[in-house]
Parts: C-alpha cells; sequence; structure tokens
C-alpha cells in the first residue's frame, strides 16, 4: 500500500473506526506536487491544486472517472478552498480565482505578482481575505467590493475568519490583530506577545485564540477572561492547527504524534494533551477535522496517513508510509469522504462509507 500513489488503479487500506471491513480507495498521480486540497461545498466533486499551476477536479461519485485538469495559474496552487459551487484557488503568483466544478474560472483579484499563499474563505458568507504582505486584501461577502485592511505591523503570516463571519485575525510577528466590522468600517484591536507567529485559529464561540509559533509554542489567549499562555515542548514549529467539530479538542503538528490541547471546561492551561497518531517517528505534516464527528486525520512525512477517533483514543492507519511528505488532507462537508495529497504528485480519494 502506497499514499505516495504512484499508480492508477484501487489501493486496499484498512479502517477499523468503527469496523473490521475493507475500505476501497482511489489513487491518483500527478505531474507536480499537490499543494491544496478541497471538496466542493456540496461533497459532489473534490480538487488538488498543484505547484505546476493546475487544479484537477474529479467527482466523488466517479473518482476513476473523467479528470479535469484546469490550468488556472503561472504559479504554484498553496490555498484551494471551496467557493459557490465549485473553488477558489490562490496562487503565489499573484492572482485569486474562482473556478467552476466544469473548469470555466474567473479573476478575482490580481495582486500585480506579489507571493500570496495565505487564504480564508467563510462558508457561510462567502467572505474572503487573502495575506498580501503587511495587507489583507477583504471582502466582507460575496459580491461586496473589495477592501484593503492594514497595514500591520509585520507581514501577515497567517488568517482566519470567525465563526460568525464578521471578524478576521490575522498573526505576525509580535502579535495578532484582531479585526470586525459588525455594522461600518472595519475596527482593530491588537493581541501583543514577542516572536514570531506562523498560524492561527479562532475556536468557534470566539473565546479562544490560538497561535503556532516559529519558537516550537502555542501561544493561547482566553479573549473572555483576558489572559493568555503558552503550551511549549514541541520538537518543531506547530504549523499545523485543527479543531474537532465540537471545539473541544485542537489538534496541532510540530511532533512524531498528533498533540491534542482540551478546550472544553477551562481550557487547557494545567491539563495534559492527549498525543494520538503515529507513523515511524515521522513529523506530523497534515491535519484536517471531521466536520460532524470526533474525529481527525493526520498525515505524516514519510508519508503515512491516520485516522483518529477522539472518543477511543486511537489511531487507524489509512495506508503505510511511501517515504513522501503528506501536504495536505481534507473531509467532504458530509464527513464521510477524505483525500490527501503527497509531495510527489500523489493523492488519494477514500469513501468511508464504501
Amino acid at each position: 500500500m502506497d499514499p505516495g500513489l504512484r499508480r492508477d488503479d484501487d489501493i486496499i487500506m484498512k479502517l477499523d473506526l468503527n469496523t473490521n471491513r475493507q475500505l476501497m480507495a482511489h489513487g491518483y498521480q500527478f505531474d507536480a506536487p499537490v499543494n491544496a486540497s478541497a471538496f466542493s461545498k456540496d461533497g459532489a466533486h473534490f480538487a488538488f491544486g498543484l505547484g505546476d499551476g493546475h487544479v484537477i477536479i474529479l467527482k466523488s461519485s466517479d473518482p476513476e472517472g473523467e479528470r479535469l485538469r484546469v490550468k488556472a495559474h503561472a504559479g504554484a496552487v498553496p490555498a484551494l478552498k471551496a467557493y459557490g459551487d465549485g473553488f477558489l484557488s490562490l496562487s503565489d503568483d499573484g492572482t485569486l480565482k474562482a473556478i467552476a466544478t466544469d473548469g470555466t474560472q474567473e479573476l478575482i483579484a490580481d495582486f500585480g505578482g506579489a507571493w500570496t499563499e495565505k487564504l480564508a474563505v467563510h462558508d457561510k458568507t462567502g467572505a474572503i481575505a487573502v495575506a498580501n504582505g503587511k495587507n489583507i486584501h477583504l471582502w466582507t461577502a460575496r459580491g461586496a467590493k473589495q477592501r484593503i485592511i492594514g497595514p500591520h505591523p509585520y507581514s501577515v503570516n497567517d488568517l482566519c475568519f470567525a465563526a460568525d463571519g464578521v471578524g478576521l485575525s490575522a498573526a505576525h510577528r509580535d502579535g495578532v490583530t484582531l479585526w470586525s466590522w459588525p455594522h461600518y468600517e472595519p475596527q482593530s484591536s491588537y493581541l501583543e506577545w514577542k516572536g514570531a507567529h506562523l498560524a492561527i485559529t479562532l475556536s468557534a464561540d470566539k473565546r479562544w485564540i490560538v497561535t503556532a509559533m516559529q519558537e516550537g509554542a502555542l501561544h493561547m489567549w482566553n479573549i473572555a477572561l483576558k489572559r493568555d499562555y503558552q503550551m511549549r515542548g514541541y520538537w518543531t514549529k506547530p504549523t499545523k492547527l485543527a479543531w474537532s467539530h465540537d471545539s473541544k479538542w485542537l489538534g496541532s503538528s510540530g511532533s512524531e504524534v498528533v498533540i491534542l490541547w482540551p478546550f472544553d471546561k477551562g481550557g487547557p492551561e494545567g491539563r495534559e494533551a492527549l498525543q494520538l497518531g503515529w507513523s515511524n517517528g515521522a513529523l506530523v505534516s497534515a491535519l484536517a477535522g471531521h466536520p460532524s464527528a470526533p474525529v481527525m486525520a493526520a498525515g505524516f512525512e514519510d508519508g503515512g496517513l491516520v485516522l483518529i477517533d477522539l472518543i477511543k483514543r486511537k489511531a487507524f492507519n489509512l495506508s503505510t508510509p511511501s517515504g513522501h511528505v503528506v501536504t495536505t488532507c481534507a473531509f467532504a462537508g458530509s464527513g464521510c469522504k477524505v483525500i490527501a495529497g503527497v509531495q510527489n504528485g500523489g493523492a488519494v480519494f477514500a469513501d468511508l462509507e464504501s
């Protein structure tokens, strides 16, 4: 079994999350690294963003059927999100495009060749945010006029929307800038902590803001209590973050296992983290939370791919290592399908109900 997926035939992988049946998965091999992946909102299609500017679109109902190969960008595609009836792709060539499932393209923005790789999309409102140096290009709703907010004190390293779609958090060096626009122009506030904040996430109830730091730590702000503290001890910088569906657990990379912090009750302060998932001592390289069940998918630098059951506190192998880094993984909105991409151009689609 090879998650690098050097051939196009079906690969049998053992899934023992609830049963001992065999799971049928479908493997692909593309001509460039797979950098990003996403399902469409309805789960009927899934797509992979490649390092050569192509976006590959397939049907979930016919994963071995026609592959729609869309030349969307001149540069690589580091970010791909569900948007409308299709996808939104961002390239490091400085272009942002909407791509329909039939391959039709619409240029949303051209940032003049700027290096752009961080994209956030709000599922319900259609709000879009793109980091561009010290500024953020923001569309507060689908069809809204583009705004530029900033400049921030340093280049924006990551950004994410609040669950209600009327707030945005931006991570940069020495802290986080919070933006909100409930009625009028976006207004900002600032949370300071010295150091390089590389990734950011916000809990669904907006109580917690968590950043991943260059120094091998997570920094956490409890907004309601106006407190902040750090969780240290990671092997390396924990750049991948994913919430469980109920926001009770936050999964993070930065180690050879997925580090899961408890966010029920009073949060993780003074409590032990769960450590789940393992692939021959390789570091975690990709994370995705199941949309409606206490399950996470995790990819590893050696190509291993696992599902983590947060109730049983066990991990189940989806595939054995190939020696190639898993760069991306994603669940469909229904949660019954999962995809992953690999640095050598491999990719996989699995139906968990098959």
